[in-house]
């Protein structure tokens, strides 16, 4: 299996495949098991996507791994666990206060109206924040243990990983570095715009991506453990999750 396929078969799954499948499946599975939840109907259907999407992103990404045949051993070094560990969680902070600040200086920049900086202006924004696949987790959150939706948000992050560290980066190494590079950030970017009502509701997620992409595919094809890269992603998206209404 080519880079060419591969990569076009990351782009269509993220950007239809996914979505039409989590939709389609997630509405099913949510109007037969609704009459067991407790839970408020709008809360429940986010759950229920929220655990489709994670089973597709894992068959996803076992598919892509027989089809491009490519080894997960060398990506881990299991003998130094904790230290990963312990740079994963650093890293992590530190992509998440540059996104932060990233997504601020954006917000002020971006023409939001007659009064930038009003109540409006942050109304809209408040409401851009839980738009999408991020807004499901926030709503999920509310009614579930933190616990349970950072652990559903791990495994879809550790797909994640694999998919646009580890696979794209193997099955494009004999293209060399930097087209390797840009393949592997700019699909991870545009995967942000799945689903989303507009340009300016993925603008959260795309910096995200852009900051998380820039440098775990910079790290991982310098040798870095993927877990330490999988624990840096999981701990970006489990901060907003934790600080955040």
């Amino acid at each position: 299996m080519n880079g060419e396929v591969v990569v076009a078969a990351v782009i269509g799954y993220y950007l239809v495949g996914k979505e039409l499948g989590a939709r389609t499946l997630g509405r099913l599975v949510a109007r037969v098991t609704a009459r067991w939840s407790t839970v408020p109907p709008v809360v429940w259907d986010d759950v229920v996507r929220l655990g489709v999407v994670t089973v597709l992103q894992i068959g996803f990404m076992g598919l892509l791994l027989r089809c491009t045949q490519v080894q997960l051993g060398g990506w881990f070094n299991w003998s130094e666990v904790a230290a990963n560990a312990a740079t994963g969680v650093a890293l992590g902070v530190g992509e998440y206060s540059t996104g932060a600040l990233l997504c601020q200086a954006a917000m002020r920049s971006w023409d939001m109206g007659p009064e930038p900086g009003g109540d409006r202006d942050e109304a809209v924004w408040g409401a851009l924040m839980h738009a999408g696949w991020m807004g499901r987790y926030f709503r999920a959150r509310r009614e579930f243990p933190i616990s349970v939706v950072v652990c559903l948000a791990a495994t879809y992050v550790v797909c994640e990983e694999v998919v646009f560290r580890g696979i794209l980066l193997s099955v494009l190494e004999e293209v060399g570095f930097l087209p390797a590079y840009l393949a592997s950030v700019g699909c991870f970017v545009a995967s942000q715009f799945g689903g989303m009502p507009g340009v300016r509701a993925a603008l959260f997620p795309a910096i995200g991506a852009t900051v998380i992409g820039c440098v775990h595919a910079g790290l991982f094809w310098t040798g870095t453990d993927l877990f330490t890269l999988i624990v840096a992603h999981v701990v970006c998206i489990a901060v907003p999750l934790a600080v955040h209404d």
